[in-house]
């Protein structure tokens, strides 16, 4: 399968520019830096991606993002830019299915019952099967998928070094009886937007709660949990 994070779609039409015109000019430049960005890369990016997953020997049977698929922030309107987004995606005609660990731009700025709204009956097209949460698992070839939802709708906490990474209660026991029933499963993957560990700043599961993320982790540990793929942090890195 194939991995990637923080891609930050935006498109020009996504956004609202009489307020963005209202912005200084720092925050100004970066939205429209941000748009430039990734109408130039968005879409060849895709077509690579389809391209690998045309080409790769083993054949790549999906396509996970740890996250940000979308980039939303201040000025965005939420309905148009999830609709944009499949629009564009949906016309690179993917061979394969993508999934997506929504991360903080997917919930911000008013995204978040767009994202829920566009995005869930989407993914639910791609992945055959219909999705009520945005938390939720897969099984592809001989391997399950487990997508964790780190901002669920019950959470607390603001923003960046400040955020409260967590999966809340009734997610926490949705994820138990998961892994208890696919514990014998060949390979069980889980992602996440929020890493484990910090890596550029304390942006992670469970900062706050070192005793809570310690038992996600042996969670993971007793399940037979391969591996656990993450984003946020727009780095490559990874923890042994």
């Amino acid at each position: 399968f194939i991995v990637l994070d923080d891609v930050h779609y935006a498109g020009h039409d996504d956004y609202d520019w009489d307020i963005i015109d209202t912005f200084d000019e720092t925050a100004a430049t970066r939205v429209k830096a941000t748009v430039e960005r990734s109408e130039i890369t968005f879409l060849p990016l895709m077509e690579e991606l389809k391209s690998q997953a045309e080409t790769f020997q083993p054949k790549p049977l999906a396509i996970v993002s740890s996250g940000d698929l979308i980039h939303g922030a201040v000025a965005i309107k939420p309905d148009a830019h999830c609709r944009n987004f499949i629009q564009k995606y949906t016309s690179v005609q993917m061979p394969i299915p993508l999934l997506n660990a929504n991360g903080n731009h997917e919930m911000s700025d008013g995204m978040e019952e767009a994202y829920d709204q566009y995005f869930l009956p989407f993914l639910s097209e791609q992945l055959n099967q219909t999705l009520t949460a945005r938390y939720y698992s897969v099984d592809i070839g001989n391997a399950h998928f487990i997508v964790l939802d780190g901002m669920p709708p019950d959470r607390t906490g603001g923003d960046h070094e400040e955020r409260n990474w967590e999966l809340q209660e009734k997610q926490w026991q949705w994820l138990e009886a998961d892994l208890a029933e696919n514990r014998d499963a060949e390979h069980i993957f889980m992602f996440s937007h929020a890493p484990l560990w910090p890596v550029s700043n304390g942006d992670v599961l469970y900062i706050f709660k070192p005793e809570r993320r310690q038992a996600f982790l042996d969670l993971l540990l007793v399940n037979n949990v391969r591996a656990l793929f993450a984003g946020h942090q727009h780095m490559n890195s990874v923890v042994v």
